[in-house]
């Protein structure tokens, strides 16, 4: 068997459906973005960084992807992110994945949550950064 399509891709697109159709989250944040436009307004969400390792066993085959979730705020406490990365988890564990490009979603669960301050060389105020990682077990669907 070969990998047809990339796991990388189908786990993106998923994220940021999910993500996009969140009334909740939606309601919290300025967007959700690959890449932030100049200017934009905080806070907002980013899909990050991601890894990708392939397993395989007689019949089937499938990846396990890693994805990291940041979160922006200029809120001076912590509340607000807080409550967006509340949001965030129960989007994508909350509910299972549709199969898409190719792959069907078989696990996901939260690795780790961490929030911090940052001042970001622009702004004065301090910047809330969170990060929020995602292990997704997928397997390919032929």
């Amino acid at each position: 068997m070969t990998m047809t399509s990339s796991a990388l891709l189908a786990v993106q697109k998923a994220l940021f459906t999910r993500l996009n159709s969140t009334v909740l989250l939606k309601a919290l944040v300025t967007g959700v973005f690959d890449d932030v436009p100049q200017g934009q307004a905080f806070p907002y969400v980013v899909v990050g960084e991601d890894t990708s390792s392939p397993w395989y066993s007689k019949t089937t085959e499938g990846h396990e992807v890693t994805t990291t979730i940041h979160t922006w705020s200029s809120y001076r406490g912590f509340k607000q992110i807080k409550s967006i990365h509340a949001e965030i988890i129960k989007a994508i564990t909350g509910k299972p994945f549709e199969n898409t490009e190719g792959y069907a979603f078989m696990n996901v669960r939260m690795d780790f949550e961490e929030v911090f301050s940052e001042g970001d060389g622009v702004h004065t105020q301090s910047i809330r950064h969170g990060v929020i990682r995602f292990r997704i077990h997928v397997q390919q669907i032929f």
